[in-house]
């Protein structure tokens, strides 16, 4: 028994270190990477997109209270 599980790692181990074992890992890892980036691309896009959707609304805040402001500066006697 003892000697089957020796050959059974033996073989384990040679076939770990086989180019066609390191090639299927790096496959492997590449494919979870990519999967990875594509993640990280979509929820780089959705943030993005909410800065735009909250800056357009910052920007329409802005013009909405330089709207009110301007009509009390333009009535304001001069102070010459």
């Amino acid at each position: 028994m003892s000697a089957c599980l020796s050959e059974l790692k033996a073989e384990r181990e040679a076939r770990e270190h086989s180019p066609a074992y390191r090639l299927e890992e790096l496959r492997n890892a590449r494919d979870e990477l990519m999967q990875e980036k594509e993640a990280w691309a979509k929820k780089r896009e959705k943030e993005s997109r909410l800065i735009d959707e909250q800056l357009a609304e910052f920007k329409l805040l802005q013009v909405r209270a330089n709207e009110r402001t301007q009509p009390r500066l333009l009535n304001q006697p001069d102070m010459i």
